[in-house]
């Protein structure tokens, strides 16, 4: 266990760091959102700590493995892994920052430091999003022992790339705050996760994570698309380890792709329903419309599939 943990963390040293202390900072952020009885825009102060910490963990102990896989590019998988250890640090660090200070690390241009800090966390995760695009590309590289396996991992790494771009739509002033500025009023905060928030935090809130009850939450789509690299792996797996099963290597590989192919076209519904202006917990007929549809086309995909799988067994050659 010692042994390949030292393999691990000699190969990745600081996406190894980052994702150990966000371990150790996450039951401090928990004694934070516990015992600290501030808020910030109306949401708990240790509430962001806690969920990026949480956040840095998983995206760490599945891109560890991940980026193992780069055999045939280990100097460039280590110099990837260094880059998004150090954005992440990075990241969390001035999320930590802000906490202590009770004021928002996110859109946050009240003061030029403030700006200065929101800047730098701009800069910091576009750079990891470059690094984990170039990790995806030289995926597509290499080999893996099964198709299915080959294609959870770039599939899932893909859709997490899309998910982490998503967050841009958050980044510039809506139209609720040009219309603010237009008026010439000055604003604290530019850009907002809720969609024609002036500011964020004036809306009921799901718990913790924060998301808008009452109109359009960018996070949603963000939330789910990043997550995409947990998820699709997963599907992977767990049709690998499927017995008895009439489905080949390269079934399974298809029905990954259906997964994934459904997996974001949630992620993009979720996204076009928060730009409506539409509560995640209130979806319009037209929403579960179109989410029906796409249940629909993956269960007659998958369908279709093990039936094919079913009588290529049944018409084998005695």
């Amino acid at each position: 266990m010692l042994s390949r943990f030292s393999v691990i963390f000699r190969a990745q040293p600081l996406l190894t760091l980052a994702t150990l202390l966000n371990i150790g900072l996450l039951p401090i952020a928990l004694i934070g959102l516990a015992f600290d009885p501030r808020t910030v825009l109306a949401a708990p102060a240790w509430a962001k700590v806690t969920k990026f910490a949480a956040s840095v963990i998983i995206y760490g102990v599945t891109l560890i493995p991940i980026l193992m896989h780069l055999t045939r590019r280990p100097r460039a998988a280590r110099i990837i892994s260094d880059i998004v250890g150090a954005m992440l640090l990075l990241e969390i660090a001035l999320i930590v920052l802000q906490t202590l200070r009770g004021t928002p690390s996110h859109f946050n241009y009240a003061t030029p430091f403030d700006a200065v800090v929101f800047t730098t966390m701009g800069i910091g995760i576009s750079t990891l999003w470059i690094a984990s695009l170039v990790a995806a590309l030289l995926l597509l590289q290499e080999k893996f022992l099964t198709r299915t396996t080959a294609w959870g991992t770039r599939l899932g790494m893909m859709i997490s790339i899309i998910g982490m771009a998503l967050a841009f739509f958050m980044t510039s002033p809506n139209t609720t705050q040009i219309t603010a500025l237009q008026g010439g009023q000055v604003l604290e905060q530019l850009g907002a996760h809720n969609v024609n928030a002036l500011v964020d935090g004036q809306t009921r809130m799901i718990p913790l994570l924060g998301w808008n009850l009452d109109g359009g939450d960018l996070r949603v789509a963000h939330f789910i698309g990043l997550h995409g690299l947990q998820a699709i792996p997963l599907l992977a797996w767990a049709l690998q380890r499927m017995r008895p099963s009439p489905l080949r290597d390269e079934d399974r590989a298809v029905l990954v792709a259906v997964g994934a192919a459904a997996y974001l076209g949630v992620t993009l519904v979720t996204l076009w329903q928060a730009l409506r202006d539409e509560s995640i917990a209130a979806p319009s007929t037209v929403t579960l419309a179109v989410l029906g549809v796409l249940a629909g086309a993956a269960a007659i995909a998958t369908i279709a599939m093990i039936v094919i799988a079913r009588r290529r067994i049944h018409f084998i050659p005695a």
